[in-house]
Protein backbone atom coordinates (compact mmCIF):
# COMPACT_ATOMS: atom_id res chain seq x y z
CA UNK A 1 0.00 0.00 0.00
CA UNK A 2 1.53 3.24 -1.11
CA UNK A 3 0.81 6.27 1.08
CA UNK A 4 -0.11 5.47 4.68
CA UNK A 5 0.84 2.55 6.87
CA UNK A 6 -0.62 2.36 10.36
CA UNK A 7 2.08 0.33 12.06
CA UNK A 8 5.00 1.28 14.33
CA UNK A 9 6.79 3.01 11.40
CA UNK A 10 3.98 5.04 9.85
CA UNK A 11 5.16 6.31 6.50
CA UNK A 12 3.84 9.05 4.24
CA UNK A 13 5.17 9.65 0.77
CA UNK A 14 8.13 11.77 1.73
CA UNK A 15 10.97 13.97 0.73
CA UNK A 16 13.40 12.38 3.19
CA UNK A 17 12.63 14.27 6.42
CA UNK A 18 11.26 12.39 9.43
CA UNK A 19 9.33 13.43 12.51
CA UNK A 20 9.27 11.41 15.72
CA UNK A 21 6.64 11.60 18.44
CA UNK A 22 5.49 9.09 21.10
CA UNK A 23 7.53 6.32 19.52
CA UNK A 24 6.02 6.77 16.06
CA UNK A 25 8.05 7.86 13.08
CA UNK A 26 6.35 9.73 10.28
CA UNK A 27 7.89 11.12 7.17
CA UNK A 28 6.49 14.41 5.96
CA UNK A 29 5.06 14.69 2.51
CA UNK A 30 5.90 18.30 1.71
CA UNK A 31 4.81 18.30 -1.90
CA UNK A 32 1.30 17.15 -0.94
CA UNK A 33 1.23 19.65 1.93
CA UNK A 34 2.23 22.48 -0.39
CA UNK A 35 -0.50 21.50 -2.82
CA UNK A 36 -3.03 21.34 0.05
CA UNK A 37 -1.91 24.74 1.40
CA UNK A 38 -2.51 26.37 -1.97
CA UNK A 39 -6.02 24.92 -2.14
CA UNK A 40 -6.64 25.96 1.45
CA UNK A 41 -5.52 29.53 0.73
CA UNK A 42 -7.78 29.76 -2.33
CA UNK A 43 -10.77 28.53 -0.33
CA UNK A 44 -9.87 30.87 2.52
CA UNK A 45 -9.94 33.83 0.13
CA UNK A 46 -13.02 32.66 -1.78
CA UNK A 47 -15.37 32.43 1.21
CA UNK A 48 -14.98 36.08 2.40
CA UNK A 49 -15.28 37.32 -1.19
CA UNK A 50 -18.46 35.30 -1.62
CA UNK A 51 -19.91 36.72 1.60
CA UNK A 52 -18.92 40.29 0.70
CA UNK A 53 -20.50 40.05 -2.75
CA UNK A 54 -23.75 38.72 -1.28
CA UNK A 55 -24.21 41.95 0.70
CA UNK A 56 -25.14 43.74 -2.51
CA UNK A 57 -28.06 41.35 -3.06
CA UNK A 58 -29.41 41.71 0.49
CA UNK A 59 -32.89 43.21 0.78
CA UNK A 60 -34.91 44.51 3.68
CA UNK A 61 -37.91 42.48 4.71
CA UNK A 62 -41.32 43.94 3.94
CA UNK A 63 -42.74 45.83 6.93
CA UNK A 64 -45.71 44.22 8.67
CA UNK A 65 -49.07 45.81 7.81
CA UNK A 66 -50.65 48.34 10.16
CA UNK A 67 -47.53 50.24 11.28
CA UNK A 68 -47.60 54.03 11.54
CA UNK A 69 -44.68 56.00 10.08
CA UNK A 70 -42.26 57.59 12.55
CA UNK A 71 -42.31 61.42 12.58
CA UNK A 72 -39.16 63.13 11.31
CA UNK A 73 -38.50 65.56 14.16
CA UNK A 74 -39.47 66.41 17.71
CA UNK A 75 -43.21 66.99 17.98
CA UNK A 76 -43.16 70.62 19.24
CA UNK A 77 -40.12 72.76 18.49
CA UNK A 78 -42.00 76.06 18.22
CA UNK A 79 -41.82 76.87 21.94
CA UNK A 80 -38.01 76.65 21.87
CA UNK A 81 -37.80 78.90 18.83
CA UNK A 82 -40.09 81.50 20.41
CA UNK A 83 -38.10 81.68 23.67
CA UNK A 84 -36.90 85.22 24.38
CA UNK A 85 -33.20 85.97 24.31
CA UNK A 86 -31.63 86.58 27.72
CA UNK A 87 -31.26 90.17 28.86
CA UNK A 88 -27.69 91.23 29.61
CA UNK A 89 -26.93 94.19 31.87
CA UNK A 90 -23.31 95.38 31.97
CA UNK A 91 -22.18 97.47 34.94
CA UNK A 92 -18.76 99.12 34.92
CA UNK A 93 -16.97 99.13 38.28
CA UNK A 94 -14.33 101.69 37.31
CA UNK A 95 -10.77 100.48 37.86
CA UNK A 96 -11.97 97.16 39.28
CA UNK A 97 -13.54 95.84 36.06
CA UNK A 98 -17.12 95.09 35.04
CA UNK A 99 -20.03 92.81 35.95
CA UNK A 100 -22.44 91.29 33.42
CA UNK A 101 -25.84 90.19 34.76
CA UNK A 102 -27.82 87.68 32.70
CA UNK A 103 -31.60 87.57 33.18
CA UNK A 104 -34.28 85.39 31.57
CA UNK A 105 -37.90 86.42 32.14
CA UNK A 106 -36.74 89.07 34.63
CA UNK A 107 -35.01 86.48 36.85
CA UNK A 108 -31.25 86.72 37.45
CA UNK A 109 -29.65 83.37 36.63
CA UNK A 110 -25.96 84.15 36.04
CA UNK A 111 -23.34 86.82 36.77
CA UNK A 112 -20.07 87.13 34.88
CA UNK A 113 -17.36 89.04 36.76
CA UNK A 114 -14.66 90.61 34.54
CA UNK A 115 -11.87 91.96 36.77
CA UNK A 116 -9.25 94.23 35.21
CA UNK A 117 -6.51 91.87 36.40
CA UNK A 118 -7.12 88.14 36.14
CA UNK A 119 -9.51 85.88 34.30
CA UNK A 120 -13.28 86.23 34.17
CA UNK A 121 -15.43 83.94 36.31
CA UNK A 122 -19.12 83.10 36.63
CA UNK A 123 -21.57 82.84 39.52
CA UNK A 124 -24.61 80.75 38.54
CA UNK A 125 -28.01 80.08 40.10
CA UNK A 126 -28.19 76.32 39.44
CA UNK A 127 -31.51 75.50 41.14
CA UNK A 128 -33.55 78.60 40.20
CA UNK A 129 -34.26 79.83 43.74
CA UNK A 130 -32.79 83.31 43.12
CA UNK A 131 -29.64 82.75 45.21
CA UNK A 132 -26.32 82.34 43.44
CA UNK A 133 -24.82 79.07 44.54
CA UNK A 134 -21.45 78.91 46.22
CA UNK A 135 -19.42 75.79 46.34
CA UNK A 136 -17.65 74.94 49.53
CA UNK A 137 -15.70 72.03 50.89
CA UNK A 138 -15.57 70.51 54.36
CA UNK A 139 -12.32 72.26 55.31
CA UNK A 140 -13.69 75.79 55.11
CA UNK A 141 -17.44 76.22 54.79
CA UNK A 142 -17.35 79.91 53.73
CA UNK A 143 -14.98 79.47 50.79
CA UNK A 144 -16.35 80.49 47.38
CA UNK A 145 -15.13 78.48 44.37
CA UNK A 146 -16.00 80.37 41.17
CA UNK A 147 -16.36 78.77 37.74
CA UNK A 148 -13.30 79.84 35.71
CA UNK A 149 -13.16 79.89 31.92
CA UNK A 150 -10.21 77.68 30.96
CA UNK A 151 -10.53 77.54 27.17
CA UNK A 152 -12.65 79.46 24.70
CA UNK A 153 -12.90 78.99 20.94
Amino acid sequence: MRGRQLDKSATLENDGRTLAGKGWTARVLTSTLRRDQGTFMRVRLFIPLLLASSLGWAQDAAPPPGLEPVPDGPPDTSRHQDAPAPEVTIRQLGAQGSVEEYRAGGVLYMIKVNPTKGASYYLVDTDGDGNLETRSNDLESGMLIPAWVLLRW
